[in-house]
């Protein structure tokens, strides 16, 4: 079989396996395994594992159309069978779905142990990663307290509850687009990341959130 048709073989199986049911529960379970710690409900460890095996298949798509990819085509082009996990697409997307999960580990790490950013030889303290955590308590009947005590105590606005904050951006009539890059914001990503996973370029990212955050009355959680 030519080189063209058993990268599309591949292309069609990654498909496959990206969307099996087992699959995505072998990388949920990878996720809560490394950031169970750190997650802040149930359902997170699944969108975080669904973000990184789209992830992972964009990467692979593009290796494979660069010719850079390392997995051989005759293997990773054979059909699913029973034993799912075996296969070397799914041994490839559990590689990368824990390598994702070391990546967002290092960002959301609370380790206060010292290194050396710089490289000048002196020690400094790790400051705390985005998943730091604080209560927030809100006895009024409206929003208002839950994002004014958010926005006074701390910039880490990862901390939010993002299945609360997503109800709260709705009733303020913002559209799902637009909660969805709110919330990849204010989870930690930055628009150039952005850009790079979902398409586009950087500027639309940052205008669409900035713009969405104005329409919130959220202003003040949008810095830059």
């Amino acid at each position: 079989m030519e080189e063209k048709t058993l990268k599309r073989a591949v292309e069609n199986r990654l498909g496959e396996m990206a969307t099996h049911p087992k699959m995505q529960e072998r990388a949920t379970k990878l996720v809560d395994r490394k950031l169970g710690a750190m997650l802040y409900t149930a359902g997170e460890a699944r969108e975080i594992a669904a973000d990184a095996i789209s992830d992972s298949v964009v990467k692979l798509l593009a290796s494979l159309n660069e010719g850079t990819s390392k997995l051989l085509l005759d293997d990773a082009s054979k059909p699913i069978t029973e034993d799912i996990l075996s296969h070397p697409l799914s041994k490839y997307l559990q590689f990368s779905v824990n390598n994702y999960c070391k990546t967002r580990l290092d960002r959301w790490s609370l380790d206060k142990n010292n290194h050396d950013p710089a490289g000048s030889g002196e020690k400094q303290p790790k400051e705390s990663g985005v998943r730091s955590r604080y209560e927030i308590n809100s006895e009024k009947t409206d929003d208002t307290d839950f994002w004014d005590q958010h926005i006074q105590q701390t910039d880490n606005h990862s901390s939010l509850d993002a299945p609360k904050v997503k109800g709260m951006l709705v009733q303020r009539g913002l559209k799902e687009q637009q909660i969805s890059r709110i919330l990849l914001y204010l989870g930690g990503m930055s628009f150039a990341e952005m850009a790079r996973q979902q398409g586009g370029n950087e500027a639309t990212y940052r205008h669409s959130v900035k713009t969405a955050l104005n329409k919130a009355d959220l202003q003040d959680l949008y810095t830059g």
